[in-house]
């Protein structure tokens, strides 16, 4: 664990995150790099920004108690394989290094307004965003592993990246939002549609 004294909090956790090293630690700011430094955190419930980076981390149920956070990076998980229970969570800074991720479920996230780094989930077979707030589907196109898609009532959503290739997508919902129709997914006979 690393600590500085800024006062970037959340804006410029993110921008670090997009454009160099990870974060410092601040008094709403964590980077941890160990199960044993986040276990060591005291006031969990206070933190925004939360940096995980190396590849111990392999269940988000450990992250539960950190209710405030607005951001969550994570970078280098490559064994984390489900990543759900971050209905706290308003932005994912990136997926980086999470080869092995195959399922993102974050339904009824409200307030979670980006999911970048789906390029770098090559494993990722079932994503589950539900009644988000993200405004658009970036990255989903390049998943060619994708089993199963469920956007639905994610009102805001009206645009969405090229799909994979109907096979093996078996189940796509995006009934309740603004998508129309998905010319790339025509006769696909053996997947359910919902529009």
């Amino acid at each position: 664990m690393r600590a500085n004294n800024g006062q970037d909090g959340a804006e410029g956790a993110a921008e670090n995150a997009r454009d160099g090293p990870p974060p410092r630690n601040n008094a709403d700011t964590l980077v941890c790099t160990s199960a044993a430094e986040l276990a060591a955190v005291r006031d969990k419930g206070s933190v925004q920004c939360l940096h995980i980076s190396e590849d111990w981390l392999i269940d988000v149920e450990l992250l539960r108690d950190f209710t405030a956070v607005r951001q969550l990076t994570l970078q280098g998980c490559a064994r984390l394989t489900m990543l759900s229970a971050i209905g706290f969570v308003q932005s994912l800074a990136g997926l980086d290094g999470t080869s092995a991720l195959e399922t993102i479920r974050a339904t009824g996230c409200g307030t979670l307004q980006s999911l970048p780094g789906l390029e770098t989930a090559t494993s990722l077979t079932v994503l589950l965003l539900a009644n988000t707030g993200i405004p658009t589907l970036k990255g989903v196109g390049r998943r060619p592993a994708l089993q199963r898609i469920d956007a639905s009532g994610w009102a805001d959503l009206g645009n969405i990246a090229p799909l994979p290739p109907a096979k093996p997508l078996l189940e796509l919902d995006f009934s309740g939002t603004g998508v129309a129709h998905i010319s790339a997914l025509a006769g696909s006979a053996a997947m359910q549609q919902k529009l």
